[in-house]
């Protein structure tokens, strides 16, 4: 955290909870918001600044106001001012003060984060709610096209692992297996050409002798001869 001093946070139930929907979202990235490109990189800081943004909070709040949202209503609520500093990880006092004074107010801090939690908690069921009742529809909406995208992005990653597995097959081949699968392949095109009769254009299929007298010119000769002796 800042000044490289250690930041203990406790967790309380509701965080908890959001910490194993995102684990969903983030799976094995050691980042709670990685990037969606490269799970090795975090967030970029500007995303959540961009979305309030786009849905109405361009030139009123700012990523960085949630913190002073949340200092005011616990100002608000009379809780001590060393512990609400103390969470938002900023020093305390005079110099004397911090020189002397090193605990970082952690069991009193558990007691405001749940009184914080609570509050969030409880704004955004009735703000859930009141969204349900006035828009049923959109709603739903919202939750067929969640369950679509996901089952579109798990197609994907099924057809990405098949392509692939796919291509190590072909890639793994040796050249003798190789001149093997073209041996076949020209074998079968041979077959093609001259084992299925053709058609002329009455629909009929040729007879033997046909079908002889087009690959053996001296057949043709032979038959003609004995043909006219008799």
């Amino acid at each position: 955290m800042k000044m490289k001093r250690e930041h203990r946070v406790p967790l309380t139930d509701q965080m908890l909870k959001l910490l194993d929907r995102l684990k969903s979202i983030s799976g094995d990235s050691a980042y709670l918001f990685p990037q969606s490109r490269n799970a090795e990189k975090h967030m970029s800081s500007q995303t959540v600044n961009l979305i309030l943004k786009r849905i109405g909070y361009k030139g009123r709040l700012v990523s960085h106001g949630f913190r002073a949202v949340a200092s005011t209503y616990l100002y608000d609520q009379g809780h001590k001012p060393e512990v609400i500093e103390s969470c938002l990880a900023h020093v305390f006092g005079n110099m004397t003060v911090q020189a002397y004074n090193r605990s970082d107010f952690f069991k009193l801090r558990i007691k405001l984060m749940k009184e914080w939690s609570d509050y969030v908690a409880d704004k955004y069921e009735k703000v859930d709610s009141i969204v349900a009742r006035l828009y049923p529809e959109e709603q739903a909406d919202e939750a067929q096209q969640t369950a679509a995208n996901a089952e579109a992005d798990e197609r994907s990653a099924s057809d990405t692992d098949m392509n692939a597995s796919k291509h190590d097959a072909v890639c793994g081949e040796t050249p003798d297996t190789a001149g093997a699968v073209d041996g076949v392949q020209s074998m079968s095109r041979e077959t093609d050409a001259t084992d299925v009769p053709d058609v002329d254009a009455s629909g009929a299929a040729p007879t033997a002798l046909q079908q002889a007298s087009a690959s053996d010119p001296e057949f043709v000769e032979q038959a003609d001869h004995e043909n006219v002796g008799k």
